[in-house]
């Protein structure tokens, strides 16, 4: 039979098989095909934890993954529950990979320069804040493993900043999460 084409874009006389095999080469095929899903990860913490530091620590919410190539970029996703007092504190966290700090602010002065930060705000102590950043990275430049960790501060305030859970602990019906970190590797 025949092919056919319509003016709708519709043809006929194709049929499903219809091609010897061999015909199609990778050749044939469209270039600058990148962008695809090489690998997921997540990981979930669903224990609580807090912190005083004024300096950069980590939190739990740690990944590593070992790219298929070095021209792959990552795509970091987090979740993460945070709580702290009303005005007494101001929490700032930072993605880091592979130790040095990544997606954060350009210089501006004395400024602190972070991926996010959270001031509590009402009831806060009773509740917590959901934070959630995805972003890309550059190419890796290389098939070693990658680690991704997400840290936090105080970056003001005087009081504790807690981690899935909520500052005020003193009734059943205060809440307890769990946060992620999930990490893509993505072709160039």
């Amino acid at each position: 039979m025949a092919l056919s084409f319509a003016g709708n874009g519709t043809i006929t006389g194709l049929s499903v098989g219809g091609l010897p095999d061999g015909c199609i080469q990778s050749a044939d095929l469209a270039s600058g095909t990148g962008g695809k899903c090489l690998q997921f990860l997540q990981f979930n913490y669903s224990a609580n934890t807090s912190s005083s530091s004024t300096s950069w620590v980590d939190t739990p919410l740690v990944i590593a993954i070992t790219p298929t190539a070095s021209t792959s970029k990552m795509w970091l996703t987090w979740n993460i529950n945070v709580s702290g007092s009303l005005n007494t504190v101001g929490l700032a966290l930072q993605a880091t990979q592979n130790g040095s700090a990544i997606h954060i602010a350009d210089t501006d002065g004395s400024l602190h320069r972070v991926t996010t930060q959270i001031r509590p705000k009402s009831y806060d102590q009773y509740e917590f804040t959901t934070v959630t950043d995805s972003f890309l990275t550059g190419a890796v430049g290389s098939t070693s493993a990658q680690t991704f960790k997400l840290q936090w501060k105080r970056h003001w305030g005087s009081t504790a900043m807690y981690l899935n859970r909520t500052e005020d602990q003193g009734s059943s019906d205060r809440p307890v999460g769990v946060s992620t970190i999930s990490v893509m590797e993505i072709s160039a």
